[in-house]
């Protein structure tokens, strides 16, 4: 990625754009959310479906609360464009 970087023949107009260009295309591409992981708003969904209603923050102030114990962890992930945080158990691979 970035192949026209260092070259010369490319007027800045050039750069700026293929610059953008390359940031909609990543900011496009979905992250995978992989099988054992899961996102904020899905721990909400469960909850729901649990009868637990909780509301966004109080759901990430539990979610951070467990990261900070241990019990889970994170990676920053790109889905539908924007940046979200995916969460596992701290045991799985």
């Amino acid at each position: 990625m970035a192949s026209y970087k260092g070259k010369r023949n490319l007027d800045q107009s050039t750069r700026h754009t293929l610059t953008a260009l390359e940031k909609a295309l990543e900011m496009a591409t979905a992250s995978p959310l992989r099988d054992h992981e899961f996102t904020t708003e899905e721990y909400i969904e469960k909850s729901k479906k649990l009868g637990l209603y909780i509301g966004y923050d109080s759901s990430r102030w539990e979610l951070k609360k467990l990261v900070k114990n241990g019990e889970l962890k994170i990676r920053k992930i790109k889905l539908n464009g924007k940046q979200c945080n995916a969460y596992s158990a701290a045991k799985s691979a």
